[in-house]
């Protein structure tokens, strides 16, 4: 949990600092959605991921956010599944 508390923080470090970086600002950003995925919280995973989609001009890591998206949502079906029995 640390590690991941740690992750964020330096996600959003790299965000303020490195602002006119599109690479790293978006990989970034990527990075805090894996953080939330691996926190279970799938909501601000999904966010993420998409904000990443709609916005990102860098096509493979647009993918990569696209990938992420489509196993966080499958996650997040997963888990209601379970909820609901």
């Amino acid at each position: 949990q640390n590690n991941l508390t740690q992750a964020e923080k330096a996600g959003f470090e790299v965000i303020k600092k490195y602002g006119s970086y599109e690479y790293w600002v978006t990989k970034s950003y990527i990075l805090l959605g894996d953080v939330y995925f691996a926190q279970k919280d799938y909501f601000n995973a999904e966010a993420t991921y998409k904000s990443v989609i709609e916005n990102a001009n860098i096509p493979e890591l647009k993918q990569e956010a696209e990938t992420k998206l489509a196993a966080t949502i499958e996650a997040k079906n997963k888990t209601n599944k379970v909820e609901h029995q």
